[in-house]
This record gives C-alpha cells, structure tokens and sequence, in this order.
C-alpha cells in the first residue's frame, strides 16, 4: 500500500470517527436515533400524502413511495446525525417543483406539528431548527434557478407572479422600503441607506465567520479554503466603490448630472464587472454556496448570511447598471 493510500484510509478513518462520535453525542442529548428519524419521516409524508396544499405536488411526481421514504431518513440521518448516509442534490431535485412560498410555510407548519407529535422536547428542537435552514436555502436557491434576486423579506412568488414582500417570518427582515425608479436623486438615496450601509454591517461579520468555520474544519471536504481572504479584499473594493458614489458621482446626480458624467459611470461598471468577478470565485469557494452533509451551525449560518449577501449586492448592482445609470449615458442628465 502506498503512502498516499494510508493516508486516505486514515482520513476515512479519521472522518468515519467524527461521525459516530457526533451521532452519540446527539443521541445523549436528544435522544435522536435511526428508529425516531423513521418514525418522524414516515409519519411525516403520511401527513403530505392526505394535505390538500402538498399532496397535489408529491403524488404527481412520487410513483414508488418506499425508496423516497428511505431517501429522505438517510437525508434527515445525514442532516442530524452527521451519517453521511445521504448522496442526492436536494436543489436540483426541487428546482423544477411549481412551488411558492405557500408551500414551503406548509411544509414547515406540517414539519413542526409532525416533530413535535411524535419526537421528545429536545429532539423535536433540534429537528425543526434544521428544517428552517432547510427550507430558507431551498427557496433562496429556487428563486435563484428562477432568475430571481429576493430581497431580505422577499418570498419566493409562483412562476408567474412578481417577488411579493412580507413581514414576519421569524429570522427574515422585513422590507418595507419601495425603490424610487423615476427619482434619480431619490433613488441615490435609496442606494446609499439600503445596500452600501447594509454591506458595511454585512462583509466584516461574513469574514469572521468565513475564518472561523476555515480555522475549524481545515482539511475537511468542502471547506470554502480562501473565502475568508476573499471576502477581506471585497471589504476594501467596496468600500472605495461606494465612496467613490457617495462623494463623486451621487451627488453630481443630484444636482441634474452634465456633460461629462458617463466618465465616473464608466469607472463604476468596471467595478461591477470586478465584483462579478469575485461573487464567481466565491461561488466556487462555496459550490453555490451549497451546504455539505453535517455542517455545524458556524457553516450553516456562514452560508445563509453569505447567500443574503450575494442576493444584495446582485439586486445592488442591477439597480445601478439597468436603472440609474442609463438615467443620465444618453444626454448626460436624467430621462423623464
């Protein structure tokens, strides 16, 4: 056996080792097994089968019920024991449902009702925790695979109706605040208080996290080596692109633009085209960003936060590039 090859059984034997230590430190403090995770999942889809909002989209695509069932308890045993049992793409497998918001607060509220039936206090818990993560990344990420950026408080509309704003969602904010299209000056405004201000709050907290899950998990599969650098130098870039708007060229729109100004525009689109640039490295660093099977909670929130991040500074750089700039391109001073 070669040196190479011992290394590689170790490290399985390193990670098989992690995983059982991780599942009975679970089962100690939840009382979570293979035998509750049957359970709840059996239950779970008897409940799905018979729900007028559900049952339409799972019977419609689900033939043989038995290997979707044992599917989802190796999914459910990846997610919470960290078994790595589970091998599919959940994304790609729910990507084409003609799902929307109503659904996936259903699927929650039936989840939850089921967790809290059949499972004990704690172990119910920790269940419906990741069932939230779960369902937040699958809308976000099908809304993606639509072509749509949702807003922090955005939910996922059907496939033929607009983005629709809502308050309330636990862990989501709100977004109250209607963009100005027509209104240059007011529409700089907007720019400036709801996306520069929230990635100075976003960026530096992002680092930390990227360094942090970096740190702890160096050497595992999937670790999203770099990000933590990346995402440092994006803190510079963007800080300098933004002052260049608030003190330059924002303030010239204020006062009706001129002759001249497609000059500072110009420089502000190749900072976009840069950002394109680093938003693809760091979807590559990330696989999406794509959550692997047993993340920690630093990972999970990580990604969540991350993915909100790209979300913003998408929607950020679209208003710019496709309404305020062509504002003032053609005669230097703002279309009515």
């Amino acid at each position: 056996m070669s040196t190479s090859d011992k290394s590689i059984d170790r490290e399985e034997g390193d990670r098989t080792t992690r995983r059982t230590a991780f599942a009975a430190d679970v089962e100690a403090r939840t009382g979570i097994d293979e035998a509750m995770i049957h359970l709840l999942v059996h239950t779970f889809y008897q409940r799905i089968r018979t729900d007028p909002v559900l049952g339409p989209v799972f019977e419609a695509r689900i033939t043989d019920w038995p290997p979707h069932l044992a599917r989802m308890c190796a999914f459910w045993s990846s997610v919470v024991l960290m078994t790595g049992r589970y091998h599919g793409r959940p994304m790609q497998a729910h990507a084409p449902l003609p799902v929307d918001a109503q659904h996936f607060d259903r699927w929650l509220a039936l989840f939850e009702a089921t967790a809290r039936d059949v499972c004990p206090l704690a172990a119910a818990a920790l269940f419906i925790e990741k069932a939230r993560m779960i369902a937040q990344s699958l809308e976000l990420g099908i809304a993606t695979q639509r072509g749509l950026l949702l807003a922090p408080g955005e939910r996922l509309p059907s496939a033929f109706t607009q983005p629709i704003a809502q308050s309330g969602r636990k862990g989501w904010a709100a977004m109250t605040d209607t963009v100005p299209l027509h209104d240059a000056a007011a529409l700089t405004h907007h720019i400036e208080t709801r996306y520069h201000a929230r990635h100075r709050e976003q960026l530096p907290a992002l680092v930390e996290l990227a360094a942090k899950v970096e740190s702890v998990h160096v050497g595992v599969a999937g670790v999203p080596a770099g990000l933590s650098g990346l995402l440092r130098r994006m803190i510079g870039e963007l800080e300098v692109h933004m002052k260049k708007e608030e003190l330059i060229l924002f303030p010239a729109m204020r006062k009706g633009g001129g002759p001249g100004i497609e000059h500072p525009i110009s420089v502000m689109r190749a900072d976009h085209d840069g950002h394109d640039r680093e938003v693809a490295e760091i979807r590559r660093l990330t696989g999406g960003p794509n959550l692997p099977e047993g993340a920690c909670r630093s990972w999970t929130a990580l990604y969540a936060e991350l993915d909100e991040f790209l979300s913003d500074l998408a929607e950020h750089m679209r208003l710019e590039n496709e309404v305020l700039f062509p504002m003032f391109e053609a005669s230097g001073r703002p279309s009515n």
